[in-house]
Protein backbone atom coordinates (compact mmCIF):
# COMPACT_ATOMS: atom_id res chain seq x y z
CA UNK A 1 0.00 0.00 0.00
CA UNK A 2 1.13 3.32 -1.02
CA UNK A 3 2.09 6.19 1.84
CA UNK A 4 0.71 9.54 1.17
CA UNK A 5 4.17 11.57 1.44
CA UNK A 6 3.85 13.35 4.41
CA UNK A 7 3.29 10.55 6.30
CA UNK A 8 6.69 9.25 4.87
CA UNK A 9 8.93 9.11 8.20
CA UNK A 10 12.69 8.62 8.84
CA UNK A 11 13.21 5.10 8.48
CA UNK A 12 10.24 3.83 6.29
CA UNK A 13 11.55 2.24 3.11
CA UNK A 14 11.21 3.84 -0.02
CA UNK A 15 11.72 2.59 -3.93
CA UNK A 16 15.27 4.30 -4.33
CA UNK A 17 17.49 3.52 -7.89
CA UNK A 18 20.87 2.91 -8.19
CA UNK A 19 22.64 5.21 -10.81
CA UNK A 20 25.35 2.70 -11.40
CA UNK A 21 23.49 -0.46 -11.76
CA UNK A 22 20.23 0.74 -12.02
CA UNK A 23 18.79 -1.62 -10.10
CA UNK A 24 15.89 -0.64 -7.87
CA UNK A 25 15.02 -1.60 -4.16
CA UNK A 26 13.53 -0.45 -0.78
CA UNK A 27 16.51 1.87 1.42
CA UNK A 28 15.54 3.44 4.33
CA UNK A 29 14.59 7.15 4.28
CA UNK A 30 17.74 8.96 6.12
CA UNK A 31 15.92 12.49 6.49
CA UNK A 32 13.22 14.52 5.28
CA UNK A 33 12.43 18.19 4.56
CA UNK A 34 10.36 19.52 7.46
CA UNK A 35 9.07 22.70 8.81
CA UNK A 36 6.65 25.41 8.15
CA UNK A 37 8.76 27.50 5.82
CA UNK A 38 7.81 28.34 2.13
CA UNK A 39 9.52 25.76 0.02
CA UNK A 40 10.18 26.23 -3.72
CA UNK A 41 8.66 23.95 -6.32
CA UNK A 42 9.29 22.61 -9.50
CA UNK A 43 6.55 21.07 -11.11
CA UNK A 44 7.82 18.67 -14.48
CA UNK A 45 5.59 17.46 -16.63
CA UNK A 46 6.92 14.44 -18.29
CA UNK A 47 5.69 12.25 -21.31
CA UNK A 48 4.56 9.20 -20.32
CA UNK A 49 4.52 7.21 -22.94
CA UNK A 50 6.15 8.15 -25.70
CA UNK A 51 4.76 8.32 -29.68
CA UNK A 52 2.17 6.22 -28.41
CA UNK A 53 -0.51 9.35 -27.64
CA UNK A 54 -0.14 12.73 -25.60
CA UNK A 55 0.00 11.51 -22.38
CA UNK A 56 1.80 12.71 -19.77
CA UNK A 57 2.23 13.38 -15.83
CA UNK A 58 3.57 15.31 -13.31
CA UNK A 59 6.13 15.28 -11.23
CA UNK A 60 6.47 17.95 -8.23
CA UNK A 61 9.15 18.38 -6.03
CA UNK A 62 11.37 21.11 -4.11
CA UNK A 63 13.52 22.79 -6.21
CA UNK A 64 16.89 21.11 -5.04
CA UNK A 65 15.77 17.70 -5.38
CA UNK A 66 18.24 15.82 -7.15
CA UNK A 67 16.97 13.72 -10.50
CA UNK A 68 18.95 10.68 -12.08
CA UNK A 69 19.48 12.45 -15.55
CA UNK A 70 20.54 9.38 -17.55
CA UNK A 71 22.17 10.91 -20.60
CA UNK A 72 24.65 13.21 -18.08
CA UNK A 73 24.99 10.23 -15.89
CA UNK A 74 24.73 12.48 -13.29
CA UNK A 75 22.14 13.66 -10.46
CA UNK A 76 20.45 17.46 -11.44
CA UNK A 77 18.42 19.01 -9.21
CA UNK A 78 14.84 19.87 -10.14
CA UNK A 79 15.20 24.02 -10.87
CA UNK A 80 17.95 22.68 -13.08
CA UNK A 81 15.75 20.30 -15.01
CA UNK A 82 14.83 21.97 -19.25
CA UNK A 83 12.27 20.27 -21.24
CA UNK A 84 12.87 18.47 -24.14
CA UNK A 85 16.91 17.84 -23.10
CA UNK A 86 16.62 14.71 -20.45
CA UNK A 87 15.40 11.17 -19.90
CA UNK A 88 14.43 10.56 -16.45
CA UNK A 89 14.43 6.85 -14.54
CA UNK A 90 11.37 6.12 -13.15
CA UNK A 91 10.65 3.82 -9.98
CA UNK A 92 9.74 1.19 -12.63
CA UNK A 93 12.87 1.10 -14.41
CA UNK A 94 11.66 3.20 -17.75
CA UNK A 95 12.28 6.55 -19.02
CA UNK A 96 10.20 9.86 -19.37
CA UNK A 97 11.54 12.84 -21.16
CA UNK A 98 10.62 16.31 -19.33
CA UNK A 99 8.21 18.15 -21.68
CA UNK A 100 7.76 21.31 -19.78
CA UNK A 101 8.99 22.84 -15.85
CA UNK A 102 6.56 25.16 -13.78
CA UNK A 103 8.35 26.68 -11.28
Amino acid sequence: MATAPEDVQVGDKVLAADPETGATMAKPVTALIAGEDFKNLVQATVDTDGRKSNQTGLVIATEIHPFWVFELHAWVNAKDLKPGMWWLRTSAGTYVQVKAIKK
